[in-house]
This record gives structure tokens, sequence and C-alpha cells, in this order.
């Protein structure tokens, strides 16, 4: 299971350890526009994510889709004797560069460490893809490459980010996803009367320090293991209160360049 993702339109999902539940909310990117995924100033990490276009659905044709393409992380040397290295994951390649240059293929096995940063490439199949990146023994990533055996007309190949192991970033963390890191949020359920045991309610408020909104329980495909997404619960935030969840707005997230 992992701490916190993005993956798909794309749909970020935080874990909530004290409920051992997850809390989902979607973000609508840009084309072409580059996110600052993670960003840990004090370890010298940076994250970002290059979205490419996606046709909208045919019901909500006005809204736009959008799917990442193209990861970079690096590093530049900050506190735990971190080298400076950057590894640059695209649906076909995973170039690490850092003292020289090597290039793992997503269609192949293979490793490569430089620096003491240890970049692992997995390949069940060609649509079973994923990218293992070791920062350090308690920084640890994973890049899912999504392919479709027969694509649909809104199926494309995208790629997923994951904060496998999170526990050695600091407290300093930002990003749209970094953000979460070492978040202490919980969600107190709302009470009904037609509420059971057996069917508990699925309103809540979730809390955040000052912050309180309501969310949703529902039944959502999740990505939290390098099997196939499966069905789970996941406190959903509306729409509307994304950007106070997220304390900016969103083009405070989108930085120049990869």
């Amino acid at each position: 299971m992992f701490y916190s993702e993005v993956d798909g339109d794309p749909h970020f999902v935080v874990q909530l350890p004290k409920l051992k539940q997850n809390l989902c909310f979607t973000v609508d990117g840009r084309a072409n526009d580059v996110l600052r995924l993670l960003e840990d100033s004090e370890r010298g990490i940076m994250v970002d994510g290059h979205l490419m276009w996606a046709p909208s659905n045919q019901d909500v044709e006005d809204r736009s889709r959008t799917y990442f393409d193209q990861i970079t992380i690096s590093t530049r040397g900050g506190t735990g004797v971190l080298g400076s290295i950057m590894i640059t994951l695209s649906l076909d390649a995973v170039v690490v560069e850092g003292e020289g240059r090597d290039t793992l293929h997503t269609n192949q096995e293979g490793s490569v460490t430089r620096q003491g940063v240890m970049v692992s490439m997995e390949s069940r199949d060609d649509f079973h893809q994923s990218c293992w990146i070791e920062l350090t023994k308690d920084i640890r990533f994973l890049v899912l490459f999504h392919h479709y055996r027969h694509p649909s007309y809104l199926q494309m190949a995208h790629l997923g980010f994951y904060i496998a192991d999170g526990q050695g970033l600091s407290l300093s963390t930002k990003g749209l996803l970094g953000q979460f890191q070492h978040a202490d949020m919980r969600v107190t359920l709302m009470k009904d009367p037609r509420d059971t045991l057996r069917q508990p309610s699925k309103e809540g408020v979730l809390r955040w320090g000052v912050i309180h909104m309501p969310v949703t329980l529902q039944d959502k495909t999740l990505k939290d293991t390098v099997r196939k997404g499966h069905l789970g619960s996941c406190w959903v935030v509306p729409k509307a209160q994304v950007e106070r969840l997220l304390g900016h707005p969103y083009q405070s997230y989108v930085v120049d360049h990869l």
C-alpha cells in the first residue's frame, strides 16, 4: 500500500492512516502544463509532471482531460547526502543523469545505481511496467506505465506517480502531492438516524487544522499496489472544495519547464 499517489486524469489519492482509508480528489489540469508534485527543499528533492491532452468524455465535452506523459525526479544534494541527479521517465524510457547517463527501456527489466540512488525497471509484459526509484532507505517512489491492449477512444497510455515510502521526507515538503505527506487529517462521520452498523454514514467532515469540509464515502477504482486496480472506498472531496483543500490556486503549482 502506498502513502499517496497521482494517477489518471489526474486523480489524487492520499492515505488516511488513522482510518485506514483514503482521501480522493481530482485536479482539472491543462495540456502541456508542468505541475510541481513534490518539493522538499530541505532534502533537495523535486518531482514534476508534464500533462498531455486527452479527448473529452462525450457527455462533458466542455471539460478537458489530461494525463501525465512525463515525470522528472531531481535531487540537488540536500540533507541526507543525496547527490545531484535527474531521472526522466517517459512512456518508453527512463533516463538517469548524474556523473554520467544511463537509459533503461520500459519494455525491458534492468537497474542502475548512481550516487547512491537506485532505479529499477520491472516489466511483467508489454502492458504492466513499473519503475522503482529509491533515493534513500526511507524515500521510495514508484512510477507505473499504463498501456492498453485494445485502447478505446478515451484510453491513452500514461504514467502514474506514487510515494511508496515518504517517511524520510521533511516536514517542510510541499507540492500538489507532497504537502499531504505529514498531514494530520481525519474524517468525522456525520450522524444520521437512518444509519445502522451494517450501513454506517457515507457523509463526513474532513478536518485538517482549521480546514473543515464535507466529504462523501464512495467506491472508486484504486491503484494502491503494483497489481491491477481494484474497487475500494475513498472519501471524495467535492470539486468546488479542492482549491480550499490545496490552500493555493492551480496556477501556483505550475512550473516553467521539466
